[in-house]
């Protein structure tokens, strides 16, 4: 069986910024949460932990989990450039949607060359 965990709440998580690929510390709340998960899964034996290398996540990681980890870089959240940081309006979202498509297309036309 195959667990996805998702790292707990950031300061930027609460309120509401871009992330990506910007290093940013577990909150309380965030901390609290890796606490609580790590209780929902004391049951199960784990053969093997891949984590992102990125703090959040190692943060999460480090308390969920006591075993050998592999860190994979495959793993980060992806880089949004200019909008790292940036409050995630409406009106952000649509811009930040919109050069996510140009991005993705790109990407896509050069696979296929």
């Amino acid at each position: 069986m195959i667990y996805l965990v998702r790292h707990g709440e950031t300061d930027w998580n609460l309120f509401k910024r871009f992330n990506g690929m910007t290093e940013t510390f577990l909150n309380e709340t965030g901390l609290q949460q890796a606490k609580l998960q790590s209780e929902n899964l004391k049951d199960i034996n784990f053969d093997v932990c891949f984590c992102s290398s990125q703090i959040r996540a190692r943060q999460f990681c480090e308390i969920l989990y006591s075993g050998s980890v592999v860190f994979d870089e495959r793993l980060v959240e992806m880089l949004c450039g200019e909008f790292e940081g940036m409050e995630e309006t409406p009106e952000m979202m649509k811009r930040f949607g919109k050069q996510f498509k140009l991005v993705i297309g790109a990407q896509r036309a050069f696979v296929h060359l």
